[in-house]
């Protein structure tokens, strides 16, 4: 209800509602849902990090939420092309590829979050892909699946939830709990537009949404991972969703944080 509420005035409420809210009938493609998940992953600390004493855990906040931000997403039907087409990184799409190997065994693979054996090209979303490029990979493109019509359509519903945490105080019992309320809504809002129980057929079915911001928030976990690696040299052993752990000498978890002290 929120995302029908948060109308850019670019739209009519009726092409808002009955064309870029339309149920999605795009099935997502076999295989999809082997990269398109949250990180679950661990790494064998080397000899050197074997010696630390304390294992800290960090929470990205509102990882998933934030990705929406400047995210183009899906509106109507995909095109498939059954050719290699060149990849546009502004064009929301499904991208089947053969999956290079990782080059970096320090940090969780954005092609391939949850660690899995592949013996096959994989699809991917374009956030995916994107990311993988940028940090030097070069996949083989096979076929995809893009949509022509997109927009940053889910903004102002981002934007509502992020002033909303600005201006509560989580000191102050009531307004902590209005913050609680704003978690569970963010989150739920954004796995029920991909949820077949629940809305398939109905006012906002999207999975393709979904799968865009899934991948959207990996792909900024591993950009800022390899930042804080490439100029610290601290890498993490593990990261479960948006959760990563740092291995170090320093009790405290504040200090202990090996990237910029105003991202803590």
């Amino acid at each position: 209800d929120l995302m029908l509420h948060t109308r850019p005035r670019t739209y009519s409420w009726q092409d808002w509602k009955d064309r870029v809210f339309a149920p999605s009938t795009t099935e997502p493609p076999y295989g999809l849902t082997d990269v398109e998940e949250d990180f679950n992953w661990t790494r064998t600390p080397s000899e050197h990090e074997q010696q630390h004493r304390f294992v800290h855990a960090y929470d990205r906040g509102a990882s998933y939420p934030s990705a929406i931000a400047g995210l183009e997403l899906p509106i109507g039907d995909p095109v498939h092309h059954t050719e290699p087409v060149p990849f546009n990184p502004k064009t929301p799409g499904y991208w089947l590829i053969e999956v290079p190997e990782p080059d970096e065994w320090r940090m969780p693979y954005v092609l391939n979050p949850r660690g899995l054996k592949f013996h096959e090209p994989k699809w991917v979303t374009t956030p995916r892909l994107e990311r993988a490029i940028a940090l030097g990979y070069e996949p083989t493109i096979l076929q995809a699946v893009i949509w022509p019509d997109h927009g940053r359509i889910l903004n102002n519903w981002y934007q509502r939830f992020r002033d909303a945490a600005s201006a509560l105080d989580p000191a102050d019992p009531e307004q902590n709990a209005v913050l609680k309320q704003i978690k569970v809504v963010r989150s739920s809002g954004i796995g029920l537009i991909g949820s077949e129980t629940y809305l398939k057929g109905r006012t906002g079915y999207s999975p393709e949404r979904r799968f865009h911001i899934v991948a959207k928030a990996s792909s900024n976990i591993v950009h800022a991972l390899a930042g804080i690696g490439e100029k610290t040299g601290r890498w993490p052993v593990a990261v479960l969703t948006d959760t990563v752990l740092y291995l170090s000498d320093d009790p405290d978890p504040a200090t202990a944080w090996p990237g910029d002290p105003k991202k803590y």
